[in-house]
């Protein structure tokens, strides 16, 4: 079995995942749209700690109100990197 895969620090996102040879996780950069413009520009970053979006982008947390985008603060964040090697990608925020 071959498996290669690559992941970025912007988001912990895992970039690539290739067996034998052939991409199997989609590649944003390479999907336009009907102007021309690439479509997603994402793969597979880390949504946390929610997916999805909430009401007014807000939430409540012990009476304090907290804005948060889609998907989280993680994706939109650069990730330490722990440990890289042929068999293992570790990151931490």
């Amino acid at each position: 079995m071959d498996l290669e895969i690559e992941t970025s620090p912007s988001g912990a996102e895992l970039t690539s995942i290739k067996y034998n040879g052939n991409e199997l996780l989609h590649q944003g950069k390479s999907v336009l749209d009907e102007n021309g413009d690439i479509y997603w520009r994402r793969q597979a970053p880390i949504l946390f700690p929610i997916v999805g979006s909430l009401k007014d982008n807000t939430t409540k947390i012990e009476g304090k109100n907290y804005h948060m985008s889609q998907h989280g603060f993680a994706r939109d964040m650069v990730f330490d990197i722990v440990k890289l090697s042929e068999r293992e990608h570790e990151y931490v925020l």
